[in-house]
């Protein structure tokens, strides 16, 4: 399985002042997705907990840790696309100076037929 990597770095909108924050990143679909392709968004290294949404759907629960935390995305795919964080933590991380708290990626895996 091969599996290509891109780093969700800046731009991020952000909204909102610790403990709560909202990380909002949109990015276009990526092109050349075939039939036996995967979309994930990961997130490593997270200092807060919260919630994921993706184009205004809720993904799942994040938690703080290492990771990976993995959130399959491929039908839910649109040219445009929103992905937001909503995290919660005590203190104000580095996170808030542009990016959030954490590592975010998309993964795209390919699979053989």
């Amino acid at each position: 399985m091969a599996v290509h990597r891109i780093r969700l770095r800046r731009p991020w909108e952000i909204d909102g002042q610790p403990p709560r924050v909202c990380f909002t990143r949109r990015f276009n679909c990526p092109t050349g997705l075939g039939p036996n392709e995967r979309v994930w968004v990961v997130v490593e290294d997270l200092a807060g907990q919260g919630v994921m949404h993706f184009n205004g759907t809720p993904l799942g629960r994040l938690v703080p840790g290492p990771g990976p935390q993995r959130f399959e995305i491929t039908g839910r795919l649109g040219p445009h696309n929103r992905l937001a964080l909503v995290l919660e933590w005590p203190e104000s991380p580095a996170g808030v100076e542009g990016e959030p708290p954490g590592r975010v990626r998309l993964e795209i895996e390919s699979r053989q037929p």
